[in-house]
């Protein structure tokens, strides 16, 4: 079985859902100026691609951490629509 991640990396300018607050990510240490990395960032936990938890909606629901791996792996099917202009189809 091959495994696909298919996370999407965090950007200012990333797509959002309507109303949410806009991100920051920044570089506040860079290892070849400081000697390590580190980066600040400023987000909602309800943006990109990201497992959403029983416990986000059921009190004492699951957390990640009580989620096994494998449930989080499923099949799919990849469909090529580079093709096609965005909108209704019709």
């Amino acid at each position: 079985m091959r495994i696909v991640d298919l996370s999407h990396a965090y950007a200012d300018d990333m797509p959002l859902y309507p109303g949410l607050p806009t991100p920051s990510f920044r570089d506040i240490a860079r290892v070849e100026r400081d000697g390590y990395a580190m980066s600040e960032y400023r987000l909602v936990n309800h943006i990109g691609t990201h497992v959403d938890l029983p416990s986000h909606q059921i009190a004492d629901g699951a957390t990640l951490d009580e989620i096994p791996l494998e449930s989080l792996v499923a099949d799919a099917v990849t469909l090529d629509l580079s093709g096609r202009e965005p909108g209704p189809v019709g």
